[in-house]
């Protein structure tokens, strides 16, 4: 018999000193190749990638502050807009106008006026982000909430505002002012409710996967000195 022929195990297999040395060989070939080699980063590129993570890990350890100033934009500058019509600096506040009549109808007898111009948003949907914007600073307040919305009661705070639009929709009768408020407060509250504590779970677990990322970090420039 071939002495490079494998000879068989006590288990009934061959094993990897019965292969023929070629065997072998292509083997570890094969196994070399199928390994990704990462290659290393340079100095700058690895400050860059830490100046990034450094500014990631800020967000997530200020996320409320940072969601509640957009927040906070996107439901005052409706307001801007009036106010630019009023100076009359109209190109400025048609743009404004512009990107709010994506989302909203814009109806000026559904619409609040200020600065004697109709508001760039209706009364529902001021309702919605001013709501969104001020439950988001009440957020760090109420400590005990940390557990989202469950589905059916945001179905139940959704309910009043379905009613109410679908109805005034179809023509069954006229909504006011007061219901729009109530009805865009109950949604924006289930929104904060529902979304918030699910920024909060993630943004945590990202805050923890960073900050071990820079302590190791720290120890292995700790170690090279």
């Amino acid at each position: 018999m071939d002495e490079r022929t494998p000879t068989a195990s006590a288990s009934g297999n061959a094993t990897w000193d019965d292969l023929p040395e070629e065997v072998r060989a292509r083997l570890r070939t094969q196994s070399s190749q199928a390994v990704p080699v990462t290659p290393a980063l340079s100095p700058r590129m690895r400050a860059f990638v830490l100046a990034v993570d450094r500014g990631v890990l800020a967000v997530a350890r200020h996320w409320v502050l940072a969601v509640n100033i957009i927040g906070g934009l996107y439901a005052g500058l409706p307001l801007l807009g009036p106010w630019l019509l009023s100076k009359g600096l109209t190109i400025p506040a048609n743009v404004i106008y512009f990107i709010y009549k994506l989302t909203c109808h814009q109806l000026p007898e559904r619409s609040f006026f200020v600065f004697g111009h109709k508001m760039c948003y209706c009364q529902r949907c001021c309702a919605i982000y001013s709501g969104i914007f001020l439950f988001g600073l009440l957020y760090p307040l109420a400590s005990r909430i940390k557990q989202p919305l469950r589905w059916r009661w945001m179905f139940v705070l959704w309910l009043p505002m379905a009613l109410d639009g679908f109805t005034q929709l179809f023509g069954l009768r006229e909504s006011n002012w007061q219901l729009r408020v109530i009805t865009g407060t109950l949604f924006a509250l289930s929104c904060v409710w529902i979304a918030f504590p699910y920024l909060d779970r993630a943004f945590a677990e990202m805050r923890r996967d960073l900050e071990a990322r820079f302590r190791r970090v720290e120890m292995q420039a700790t170690s090279g000195d």
